[in-house]
């Protein structure tokens, strides 16, 4: 049934939580981090996983996108090309399969993130953004970095989305 010797009887499904990762999850909250990776072995029945390359993705340790229940997290987006428009188009259009691979498009995203090397050209390439979203446009953040993951990559994207209620 449960583990023996802590003074309370825990049902089996959380026989691996140990002491040291309860105190770990209370200093982790303290610290204003969450610790859903210290309980990852625990499956989530509405969960999915997005990988479109295992070699990359899960040799670095990430997913490409996790749906969980209707919410969508897409991870950081890159792509080669000569300029800011050319990295740019080709991020949304991945980004955009992500999202249909989960029955959604760019109206679901309600967050998006942008890292990128060079402000004033991530802001001179907003005509190329809008050709993916509309009015209500998502809540945003633009940040100006020193580097991103690879040298000659001029931006970054990661997305939050949430499906709409499915209709019977």
């Amino acid at each position: 049934m449960g583990k023996k010797g802590t003074g309370i009887q825990l049902p089996s499904v959380y026989a691996d939580i140990t002491p040291m990762k309860i105190y770990t999850t209370i200093a982790l909250v303290f610290a204003g981090l969450t610790a859903p990776t210290l309980f990852a072995a625990a499956p989530h029945p509405d969960r999915e996983v997005y990988v479109l390359d295992v070699q990359n993705e899960g040799g670095t340790g990430y997913s490409r996108a996790l749906r969980v229940g209707r919410t969508i997290y897409l991870s950081g987006e890159t792509a080669d090309g000569k300029d800011m428009d050319a990295q740019m188009g080709k991020i949304y259009e991945r980004l955009g399969k992500t999202l249909a691979h989960f029955g959604g498009d760019f109206s679901c995203v309600v967050k998006e993130t942008i890292y990128t090397k060079d402000i004033d050209a991530l802001v001179a390439a907003i005509p190329v953004r809008k050709k993916f979203f509309s009015d209500p446009f998502p809540a945003a953040t633009w940040v100006q970095v020193g580097r991103l993951y690879s040298p000659e990559t001029l931006l970054e994207v990661d997305l939050t989305a949430v499906l709409p209620e499915p209709t019977n």
